[in-house]
């Protein structure tokens, strides 16, 4: 259940693939928000239209099954969105 609270959000899918592939992962997103504390800031960079997943495994010596991750990173991101997988190496 707390797992689909997260569903749709940066949070849920590194639980997700923490959960389902046994990886570590860092997820960002083009979104193009920002926010600032100054009247007059500059405006975000345009939306890049990708969805970056980082992923490294938990444990030294196991492989990261790049499909999989793709797979599941596709899922759960919306469709106008490009995903993309780097595996880094272990901790």
């Amino acid at each position: 259940v707390e797992l689909h609270r997260w569903r749709g959000t940066r949070r849920g899918l590194v639980e997700r693939l923490r959960l389902c592939c046994g990886v570590h992962a860092d997820v960002r997103d083009g979104g193009g928000a920002t926010w600032s504390a100054e009247a007059g800031a500059a405006l975000p960079p345009p939306p890049t239209g990708e969805l970056l997943v980082r992923v490294w495994p938990v444990r030294e010596g196991v492989a990261v099954d790049a499909r999989h991750v793709l797979d599941i990173a596709t899922a759960s991101c919306p469709v106008h969105l490009i995903c993309r997988v780097e595996v880094l190496p272990g901790p």
